[in-house]
């Protein structure tokens, strides 16, 4: 279980997490002033890594193919957000598995 988790608004970032983290570090998607937060389940001291490698540009994406994938599992699950009245949970995050 991950002890650490960060907040965003940035869905590529958030698609950039979940590449590097896996699917299960996408804890909670929510509506807050018609803008979308992403809670992930990454430690903060990784995260502050990734934000900054990502502003520089030089963040290394090995697979382009598996970070559309990615990306397009973070667009579904915010579709599903809007859907459910503007949150989404992971079962993972509910059962305290990350």
């Amino acid at each position: 279980m991950i002890g650490d988790s960060v907040k965003t608004f940035d869905p590529w970032l958030t698609t950039c997490a979940v590449y590097l983290y896996g699917q299960e570090c996408l804890c909670c998607i929510s509506e807050i002033d018609n803008k979308t937060e992403y809670t992930l389940a990454v430690p903060s001291c990784d995260w502050e890594i990734l934000e900054k490698e990502y502003a520089d540009g030089v963040l290394a994406l090995s697979d382009a193919k598996q970070f559309v994938f990615f990306y397009h599992y973070v667009l579904r699950k915010t579709k599903d957000a809007r859907r459910m009245g503007g949150s989404w949970v992971s079962q993972a995050w509910v059962e305290g598995r990350v």
